[in-house]
């Protein structure tokens, strides 16, 4: 098996008897091969499937920040000021959110002074932003001045494609 690739065997026992199925592959392609088999195998987790939402991955996460973005230790670098000031708050928490999912924080919200320094947008423009952005969902405030973005507007975020010229 060459590097990178998982081979891994799921076994269920029911009171039915025994089914098992061996995969190998990439990670994506074992995960995907693995749920197939899970659905297939168990109706109810084909159902549970459906109505469950899972984070975005670590790797969709970055890929939403696109290269305007960079994260340093617990640094967020704008390499450059984006057109749209919501879009720039949302990619700011969405790296705040990477930054403590890696540890390296103990909190996934940033402040409205830390937004703008981050952003190098106005605090007055932030908190006219935020408004609507709480508003829809996307983001929550977790204390007076302080916000993160939610599930939700992480998941929109990955629906949502870049406006052009952002990558």
């Amino acid at each position: 098996m060459s590097e990178g690739n998982l081979e891994i065997t799921v076994e269920i026992k029911t009171e039915a008897g025994v089914i098992s199925s061996k995969f190998s592959g990439s990670p994506e392609e074992v995960l995907k091969g693995v749920m197939g088999f899970l659905s297939d195998s168990l109706p109810a987790f084909s159902v549970a499937k459906r109505i469950s939402l899972k984070y975005p991955s670590p790797d969709e996460l970055v890929n939403l920040l696109g290269e305007d973005v960079k994260i340093s230790g617990k640094e967020i670098i704008f390499l450059k000021k984006l057109a749209d000031a919501a879009e720039g708050i949302r990619k700011a928490l969405i790296a705040a959110r990477i930054i403590f999912e890696l540890g390296t924080s103990d909190s996934p919200a940033l402040s409205v002074k830390e937004l703008s320094k981050t952003t190098s947008i106005a605090e007055k423009t932030i908190n006219n932003n935020l408004t609507a952005l709480v508003k829809t969902g996307g983001v929550e405030r977790v204390a007076k001045g302080t916000y993160k973005i939610t599930d939700r507007g992480l998941l929109e975020a990955i629906a949502i494609p870049p406006k052009s010229g952002e990558t």
